[in-house]
């Protein structure tokens, strides 16, 4: 059987298949996203997303968004995560209030949200430069009907400079608190799926999609 994931982005299409190799489900692209972000909870604008592009396909499709929250900063950039650096950003309340797009590549984009992040907390000291790393992952059937949802956190804090060249979006920033002082950039991908938010969240989908294939 096939499973459906509604995303442009190759890393999350590779990272997710991965985690979910062990079911026997097949994992195909189904190349729906959008619209922006416009509620600050991440599973609001999943839901918003599955109205939008309900797919009908021999399968279940699966929409996945994933951020970065940070306190200090109001916890942006949130669902704006993957084009932050393209955000209009209100500082008095820590608000997102449009977005001036950018033609970027995925790498040159993943680079300035970065780079946005660390100027915003550059005079932030530890312990303000906690974090978390959150995955929310909504599943719709052959109808368009959605059947499960779930969102996982990983809790961690921002490095003072990008570190390692692995993973992909904020991953060269992040330190986990259970990974001895590296980012997840550091980390091999087998150590990273040992305990990420993604990793977390298919590890719920996983535990439905076993009940939803016996139905």
């Amino acid at each position: 059987m096939n499973i459906f994931l509604a995303t442009k982005n190759p890393n999350k299409l590779r990272e997710i298949g991965s985690l979910l190799a062990a079911t026997g489900y097949t994992v195909l692209p189904a190349e729906q996203v959008g619209p922006h972000p416009t509620e600050v909870e991440f599973l609001a604008n999943l839901r918003k997303q599955a109205r939008l592009h309900a797919l009908n396909h021999c399968g279940l499709t699966v929409f996945e968004k994933s951020g970065l929250e940070i306190p200090a900063i109001g916890n942006l950039p949130g669902p704006w995560s993957a084009r932050f650096a393209d955000a209009v950003v209100d500082p008095s309340g820590w608000r997102i209030t449009g977005y001036a797009p950018t033609v970027r590549t995925r790498q040159e984009m993943s680079v300035a949200n970065m780079a946005r992040v660390l100027g915003l907390l550059k005079d932030v000291v530890q312990p303000y430069r906690a974090a978390s790393l959150i995955a929310a992952l909504l599943v719709t059937d052959e109808s368009g009907r959605i059947v499960f949802e779930t969102q996982a956190r990983t809790y961690g804090w921002i490095a003072d400079e990008p570190r390692g060249t692995n993973g992909f979006g904020y991953d060269p920033i992040f330190i986990g608190q259970d990974t001895a002082g590296y980012t997840y950039g550091e980390l091999d991908a087998v150590r990273k799926n040992l305990r990420s938010h993604r990793s977390r969240a298919i590890q719920e989908f996983c535990a439905w999609l076993g009940s939803y294939a016996r139905q």
